[in-house]
């Protein structure tokens, strides 16, 4: 959002607090405003504040993961239902199966 400042009073107030000293006569501001003066909490519960979005940048990427771990590891079935059920509700994709590795033959040398 942007917010066009003209009076001369209210420009040299933003000046000065911007540490701006040299401003021509009649000068006008255009002032971007950020999304999110405040931020929000992040939704992975790290407690830093965003920007303006859900996640601090990265960490949604880190809940998938963890996601994903519980699913492929040895978590209870509750524990796996309620992942699944996370990705499906941020519409993320559920994690692919693992490969099983193949086996080399006993006999076999490097």
């Amino acid at each position: 959002m942007q917010k066009r400042i003209t009076d001369a009073a209210q420009v040299r107030a933003v000046a000065k607090a911007a540490g701006i000293t040299d401003i021509p006569a009649g000068a006008q501001l255009t002032i971007t405003m950020p999304k999110s003066v405040s931020g929000r909490d992040c939704e992975c519960g790290c407690g830093e504040k965003t920007r303006g979005g859900l996640w601090v940048p990265g960490h949604d990427a880190k809940r998938k993961s963890v996601l994903f771990g519980i699913i492929r590891g040895e978590a209870t079935p509750e524990a796996k239902a309620e992942a699944r059920k996370e990705l499906t509700t941020r519409r993320w994709p559920q994690p692919a199966e693992p490969v099983a590795k193949a086996e080399v033959p006993a006999d076999v040398t490097a």
